[in-house]
């Protein structure tokens, strides 16, 4: 029944279970949070659920994490400094 909806759809086959894997992908993307698909999905361990869907964290997503990491410590930074700065009279 499950092939008859996809071709009904005008969709390319695929097997249900893609369709539980794609919803974890969606789900990681908008919460980024493995805990949040761990409960969703049911998995019994969040252990499972990082061997799952660790993989799936492309590489703009790592530059984007460590550009924002960058940013915050720039900042910091900048306000550390600012602090440091005798004032002058």
């Amino acid at each position: 029944m499950f092939e008859k909806l996809l071709d009904k759809a005008g969709l390319p086959k695929t097997t249900f279970h893609s369709l539980r894997h794609t919803a974890g992908l969606f789900i990681l993307d908008a919460t980024k949070s493995m805990k949040v698909v761990q409960e969703v999905l049911g998995h019994t361990t969040i252990q499972t659920t990082v061997d799952i869907y660790l993989d799936h964290i492309g590489v703009d997503e790592m530059a984007k994490a460590l550009a924002q990491m960058n940013g915050v410590l720039l900042t910091k930074k900048s306000s550390c400094e600012t602090l440091e700065k005798p004032v002058s009279s």
